[in-house]
């Protein structure tokens, strides 16, 4: 369960990648970030606009707190720890707190492959949010019904338009490896896929 500000696609790429880039340091260590660097791995252009755009979802991704429930273990932890921002040499110092890092950076629960993730073509957002939902189940055949996906995901639109931007988020999935397989069953309301 999340707490915070609203995040969307956007948000996870930042905070995904922010714990790529924690990865093998020790917990509690902060990372410093060039700005252009961090846009340049999440595959974005560095701009003006972009860099505007990454202040405010570190900002958003700073208020988050999760609690979760896997196998193991049940807690609660921050998102990010102590979040700063050096305005003199344009780059970010963060933390990310053991207990996060257990869960997301370890390919432990939630575990996103940041390859496959690039490897996702543009304009396929809904595409990343799917391998977000898909990787905190376990691996195997996964079923739920298509209208739960779509407002758990936040579209707002038709249902119909829904299925048909979700087939090509699937397929995508399948095109870089993150699911083996899909298909819609009980004449398009259920979705199933193999991960």
């Amino acid at each position: 369960w999340y707490f915070g500000k609203q995040l969307d696609v956007g948000d996870q790429d930042t905070y995904l990648t922010a714990l790529m880039l924690a990865k093998g340091l020790v917990p509690d260590a902060p990372v410093r970030i060039n700005r252009a660097e961090f846009l340049r791995l999440m595959g974005r252009k560095a701009d003006g606009r972009t860099y505007k755009w990454l202040e405010q979802s570190f900002d958003r991704v700073a208020t988050g707190r999760l609690y979760y429930d896997t196998p193991e273990e049940r807690g609660s932890t921050p998102l990010l720890g102590p979040l700063r921002y050096d305005k003199e040499v344009e780059e970010f110092f963060f933390t990310i707190p053991k207990e996060s890092l257990r869960a997301f950076g370890f390919q432990a629960f939630g575990y996103v492959d940041m390859e496959k993730r690039r490897q996702i073509a543009h304009k396929t957002e809904l595409a990343k949010w799917v391998q977000c939902y898909a990787v905190s189940h376990e691996q195997g055949e996964h079923r739920i019904t298509v209208a739960t996906l779509k407002a758990w995901s936040g579209y707002e639109g038709r249902i119909r338009d829904f299925r048909t931007y979700l087939a090509t988020a699937l397929a995508e999935l399948v095109r870089v490896g993150v699911l083996d397989a899909w298909e819609f069953y009980e004449d398009g309301k259920k979705v199933k896929w193999i991960r």
